[in-house]
């Protein structure tokens, strides 16, 4: 990855932490393009998924198919910010349960 000095970040998250994640990644200067910040797109989808044992979900039940509307987050991240980013995004996403 050292050939790259940009990468995609996209994770997917409740509608109601928007704002939290978009502070996060603005304050690690992801989505910095040229002259803009916090240059990122989000869209609504529809999230599928089953929770497995060992793990406390924030939507749905443990063994269960849950469907619920939810944001598709995409940025651009310097790669040098990767890691750092990833474990900032990690530390949020511990309060909605996804089980890291």
């Amino acid at each position: 990855m050292n050939d790259f000095k940009h990468c995609k970040i996209e994770v997917f998250i409740p509608i109601e932490f928007k704002e939290k994640l978009f502070k996060i990644l603005g304050d690690l200067d992801v989505g910095h393009i040229g002259k803009y910040d916090l240059c990122l797109s989000y869209s609504e989808v529809n999230g599928r998924w089953r929770t497995l044992e060992g793990c406390n979900p924030y939507k749905g039940e443990v063994n269960k198919i849950s469907e619920e509307k939810e944001l598709k987050v995409e940025a651009v991240c310097p790669t040098e910010k990767v890691d750092m980013a990833v474990a900032e995004i990690k530390k949020v996403s511990s309060i909605w349960g996804t089980g890291y």
